[in-house]
């Protein structure tokens, strides 16, 4: 009796070592190893029409002394301010992004001084921005018409809420594009992708933002106050947006 008893538990422990091993095997060639991985990237981008816009322009003044440049400065700029205001600019559109007094030495007003003391010039930029792009062409005829002697940029952007709402759509179509080569290269070689090890993610804006130049100079001002002719054409034209993603997939076989 005590003989049989021993012969069914040796029997038992070895079926019971059979089937851990079995499954300790089936798990080592289900379970990836560092070599069972498949490297892709994916990508998406989308062509968004900007929603805000930024336009600055000076107004400079010269004078001998720098009480009379700034109190003409000062003037000029608050008559910018005022008809850009009735032209249906809200206060809180408008800003003086800088502002300077510099003195001239021998009516030279860049570079290094030299020679005697001649003058001071005074530059007032004044900054305004909006989400209504059709204003544009308006607030660059009003701030001409009213005094503005530069008009140093003009440029269209993408605001961050509208921004965020893009990229969150673009990372899901780019991490989908990445899943996509994943399944196709790993069916093509008799695997299947069973999970992730890493994943590197890239958003950004590429594209125009302008325009960009040279900013239009006191001479042209001047010229422009006294014409009256067409709106200047502004066009926001169209910025691309993308999401990069890099992902390294975990792969095994198909059974």
């Amino acid at each position: 009796m005590f003989k049989r008893i021993q012969t069914g538990l040796f029997a038992a422990m070895l079926l019971l070592l059979i089937g851990i091993h079995t499954t300790l095997d089936a798990h080592a060639q289900l379970s990836p190893t560092n070599d069972q991985t498949l490297a892709v990237s994916g990508r998406s981008t989308e062509q968004v029409k900007p929603d805000t816009v930024v336009v600055w322009f000076a107004v400079e003044t010269k004078n001998k002394t720098a009480e009379g440049a700034l109190d003409s400065n000062s003037a000029i700029a608050q008559n910018v301010i005022s008809a850009l205001e009735k032209a249906g600019a809200n206060q809180s559109e408008l800003s003086t992004s800088s502002f300077n007094i510099q003195p001239i030495y021998n009516n030279k007003q860049y570079g290094p001084p030299e020679g005697n003391l001649t003058g001071y010039m005074v530059t007032n930029t004044i900054q305004v921005s909006g989400t209504n792009l059709n204003s544009t062409s308006g607030w660059i005829d009003t701030a001409v018409k009213a005094g503005a002697t530069r008009v140093n940029n003009v440029r269209f952007s993408i605001s961050d809420a509208t921004m965020k709402t893009i990229q969150d759509g673009l990372i899901k179509a780019a991490i989908a594009d990445a899943r996509e080569k994943a399944d196709l290269a790993a069916s093509a070689t008799g695997m299947k992708v069973i999970g992730v090890k890493s994943m590197n993610l890239n958003t950004g804006f590429f594209g125009y933002q302008g325009p960009y130049g040279a900013p239009m100079m006191e001479e042209q001002m001047g010229a422009a106050r006294v014409t009256s002719g067409p709106a200047v054409p502004i066009i926001g034209g169209e910025q691309q947006v993308s999401a990069n993603v890099g992902i390294t997939y975990l792969i095994g076989p198909q059974y």
